[in-house]
């Protein structure tokens, strides 16, 4: 398998941890298994291939959108920002988008709500 640095990883018992050096020429990877640690840097699911800094902002985001109590005013706030990324659109934060969007989605359905305008893939239409 490959893995990145800062990527979640899972060790035999089912515990996660956190990738802290990849040494590809011996095959030996080495982990964090502090839970206290993973649990915060995980905190909003265990995503794979970020860089440390779009995870930052992304933990940031969504702690920030936490504090919404309505789905409504969640969904409004994360297609603002996948709007913005989308205008500003640089390949570091294609998977920061794809993120926020399932996120978006999660919201969607989870909640039944659907916002009367909201930006789709044209491949997505049928």
């Amino acid at each position: 398998m490959s893995f990145k640095v800062n990527d979640p990883v899972f060790n035999g018992v089912g515990e996660p941890a956190l990738v802290r050096k990849v040494d590809k020429a011996s095959q030996k990877t080495e982990l964090d298994q502090d839970q206290q640690m993973v649990r915060q840097a995980f905190r909003h699911g265990y995503l794979k291939g970020m860089e440390p800094e779009t995870r930052l902002d992304f933990n940031s985001f969504m702690d920030e959108i936490g504090n919404e109590t309505e789905p409504s005013k969640k969904a409004e706030r994360l297609q603002e920002k996948i709007t913005e990324l989308e205008d500003n659109f640089s390949p570091k934060n294609y998977l920061l988008l794809n993120y926020l969007k399932a996120e978006l989605s999660h919201i969607m359905n989870t909640y039944h709500y659907h916002p009367r305008i909201f930006s789709v893939r044209d491949d997505g239409l049928y």
